[in-house]
């Protein structure tokens, strides 16, 4: 089990691995603490799933890129990000 005490998941872009979102991209936008299984995770993309709905998911159930958005992860933490700006990142990472 993973554990994600820190913030050091927030911003990251995650591939789904199967199911009706499987093989889209996402941003992880938030961590559950109140969960007692310690790797739930919150991921939006701006347009299927937006900012005030992410989606829930489990670490395992998601491929870690090892790409970080510093946007992002600024954008989160102060409150601001927006879904344009969500989907403006995850093309961005689509581009390289």
């Amino acid at each position: 089990m993973v554990s994600i005490d820190d913030t050091s998941y927030l911003g990251s872009i995650v591939i789904s691995r199967a199911g009706r979102d499987g093989k889209r991209e996402f941003v992880i936008v938030g961590l559950d603490n109140n969960s007692s299984e310690s790797d739930i995770v919150y991921i939006a993309d701006g347009r299927l799933r937006k900012i005030e709905s992410p989606k829930k998911k489990k670490l395992k159930h998601l491929i870690l890129t090892g790409k970080v958005s510093e946007k992002a992860r600024s954008l989160i933490t102060s409150g601001t990000l927006t879904n344009k700006c969500l989907h403006s990142i995850l093309n961005e990472y689509r581009q390289v």
